[in-house]
């Protein structure tokens, strides 16, 4: 008996040491490759990959790995997806909650225009006027869907 656990025991971990050593030659992460195809990241509750031009070449572009906190990972067990979230240092509450407000519009949609009061932001200065503002600045935020441009209305 003694030698039939024993034996049990050996074949297993053998089993799994190989498994694990052919994930690793894969490239895959062991016990997060059912993962792989649906990792999604926000970067400042925007889709990393769908990130408006205007704040990607005035804001995003200058920034590095010492700019943004620690992200934080949720893996979500009904669709099997896990998002990274990741925040910039100086992002304000008024411009996180403008972002989680209209993340969508932005994922579905090019060519955003973002619009402050009847201020067209297209500049740096601009640009971190929207980072920079606090919750109290947003009162209202728009999202308008146009042939050529679409827009976010902040008020």
């Amino acid at each position: 008996m003694k030698t039939l656990l024993i034996s049990i025991i050996i074949i297993c971990t053998a089993v799994s040491c190989a498994t694990q050593r052919n994930q690793n030659i894969n490239g895959e992460v062991v016990g997060l490759e059912k993962y792989n195809s649906k990792t999604f990241t926000l970067v400042d509750f925007l889709n990393r990959d769908k990130i408006p031009d205007v704040l990607r070449s005035y804001y995003y572009n200058d920034l590095g790995e010492q700019d943004f906190y620690t992200p934080q990972s949720i893996i979500s067990k009904s669709d099997n997806t896990r998002t990274i979230h990741l925040k910039s240092k100086k992002a304000k509450e008024g411009y996180l909650y403008i972002n989680k407000y209209s993340n969508d519009f932005v994922t579905n949609y090019e060519n955003i225009i973002y619009i402050i009061g009847k201020d067209t932001i297209n500049s740096k200065e601009d640009v971190m006027r929207l980072i920079e503002m606090k919750r109290s600045e947003v009162v209202k935020v728009d999202t308008v869907k146009g042939e050529v441009y679409n827009l976010i209305r902040i008020n």
